[in-house]
């Protein structure tokens, strides 16, 4: 079973409102974040909100956003937020396990899709 710990850093990736309040949680447990996103400019002034709003600029020192897709060897948490379409779910499902180990937790948002039919084909159900 993996244990994510404090120190370990956290792939989230995405954009959105959602993606911004996931790295502030994140980032106020003390994680390091990295964030793909497709608009950086965009997720800085989502994210903004929330430090503003919470008084804590300090937490991006924790923070690196880029728009390449990368994965350091010791992430231990895959977070993936999409729209709810199940094609680009797969895809992206298809690409983050091609990066990750066995051992990394790969969390992706659904709401209407089965989870079943999403790990359907995967490496690491």
């Amino acid at each position: 079973m993996t244990l994510i710990k404090q120190t370990d850093p956290v792939l989230l990736v995405g954009s959105g409102d959602l993606v911004a309040g996931i790295a502030m949680c994140l980032l106020n447990a003390g994680h390091q974040v990295n964030v793909c996103t497709w608009n950086v400019a965009a997720f800085e002034q989502l994210l903004k909100k929330y430090i503003v709003s919470q008084k804590k600029d300090t937490v991006l020192n924790n923070l690196n956003i880029d728009t390449e897709l990368q994965i350091s060897n010791d992430c231990k948490l895959v977070i993936a937020v999409t729209e709810e379409d199940e094609e680009i779910k797969r895809q992206l499902i298809k690409k983050l396990e091609s990066l990750i180990t066995k051992d990394t937790i790969l969390a992706i948002n659904t709401e209407s899709i089965d989870l079943n039919t999403l790990q359907t084909g995967c490496i690491y159900p």
